[in-house]
């Protein structure tokens, strides 16, 4: 049952009739149909994506596989042409070989015998292992036709590595049909290839050869030229990744930065107002401790602070841009006028006791009250300086 089922049955049904309950019921019908289409694409679209890994993992292995084998194909041929009686390579460490067979010391100069004998010992080539493959006339026709000539112009009875390499392209061009293709090669570079590489590498000789030879062998040349290109694809992937990461930290980087400054902007308000508020606290505080007044004899303002009860020339930088108000101006030595505790000498009278007839400064007074109840009267100072006690009262005391 499919979604245009549902529909059908629901046109056909007259379900836009039903009450609340039967839509609710429909409802969740429609829902758990829904839910199992949804499902079916997941699982399909899955299973499509699993198949397309597969073959991209196959035909990615098939193709490593392939250009193995191509470039083993390359190093066989390059190696093989290359003229040198001291080069590391398969086809000239076989022919040295052979060459020593009977004649220690000789790497240069190859016989008929050994050379009959290096055919023989190749798999799969000559009669009667194979009745199709070449004979020992073939063997030996090819040997005397490719055979060496002197500097007397005289045939000589061996095969140089130059005419060693002639013969077996002849032999390979007589062994395998002429329509051969290898990879990317044709005609007698591909026959010579299919031979070398099928044939004559499978003897046991050439085996033992190849595995002294390790990485210099055409095998292992065209595995070291794989891996480094390996090597560099991997480089270069690493460094445009390494340059994707880069780009992503410094544009991280560069939001943090930009968030970094927002918050330092917002913090630097902050701070500004929050400084300001609390030089207006401060101002409040220092307004109440501290009085203002005028020096008599110097006629310079001072500031005195109540708690502490010292002054100071210079204005005290917790009042800020405001002030105490105007300076109160100190009488001279002459009009001052104070008196001081008799109990401790040491500060201004405050307070007068009337029962014991005696004045008491705010320490004093404060000592005399614990021990007596006795009833005590303030001492008002002058309302103009408040600074000394004062002597008349005329609605307002004043000195």
């Amino acid at each position: 049952m499919d979604i245009a089922a549902a529909w059908r049955g629901f046109r056909r049904r007259k379900y836009y009739r039903l009450d609340h309950k039967s839509m609710l019921v429909l409802g969740s019908k429609l829902r758990v149909l829904l839910r199992r289409f949804r499902y079916r694409q997941q699982i399909k679209k899955s299973v499509d994506m699993n198949c397309r890994r597969s073959e991209c993992g196959l035909a990615g292995r098939i193709l490593f596989k392939h250009s193995s084998i191509l470039e083993t194909q390359r190093q066989i041929i390059r190696q093989s042409v290359i003229r040198e009686s001291v080069h590391a390579s398969d086809l000239q460490r076989i022919f040295n070989t052979y060459c020593s067979y009977g004649q220690r010391g000789n790497t240069t100069r190859l016989g008929v015998g050994n050379f009959a004998r290096l055919i023989k010992e190749t798999p799969c080539v000559m009669q009667p292992t194979n009745p199709t493959g070449l004979s020992q006339s073939d063997v030996e026709l090819t040997f005397m036709k490719y055979r060496g000539r002197s500097k007397q112009l005289t045939v000589e009875s061996h095969l140089h590595y130059n005419e060693f390499l002639k013969a077996l392209r002849a032999l390979a061009s007589i062994f395998l049909p002429p329509q051969l293709s290898c990879r990317q090669r044709l005609g007698s570079d591909a026959q010579l290839c299919i031979f070398l590489q099928k044939h004559v590498f499978q003897s046991k000789v050439a085996i033992n050869c190849t595995e002294e030879l390790r990485d210099l062998s055409c095998r292992g040349r065209a595995q070291a030229r794989l891996n480094y290109s390996a090597q560099t694809i991997l480089q270069l992937w690493r460094g445009h990744k390494a340059r994707l990461v880069s780009g992503a930290h410094k544009k991280v980087q560069l939001i943090n930065i930009e968030r970094l400054l927002g918050s330092r902007a917002v913090l630097t308000l902050q701070s500004f107002f929050r400084g300001i508020v609390g030089r207006c606290k401060a101002m409040v505080v220092a307004q109440e401790t501290y009085e203002k007044f005028l020096d008599f004899d110097s006629g310079r303002d001072f500031w005195f602070n109540k708690r502490s009860a010292t002054s100071i020339w210079a204005k005290p930088r917790a009042l800020a841009w405001a002030d105490v108000g105007s300076a109160t101006r100190l009488p001279n030595a002459d009009l001052l006028f104070e008196i001081r505790c008799l109990k401790c000498y040491n500060s201004t009278i405050a307070k007068y006791c009337i029962n014991c007839d005696d004045l008491y400064c705010e320490d004093c007074y404060v000592k005399h009250s614990e021990q007596n109840e006795h009833v005590h009267v303030s001492i008002d100072s002058c309302v103009q300086c408040r600074f000394q006690i004062g002597k008349l009262q005329f609605r307002t005391v004043s000195c």
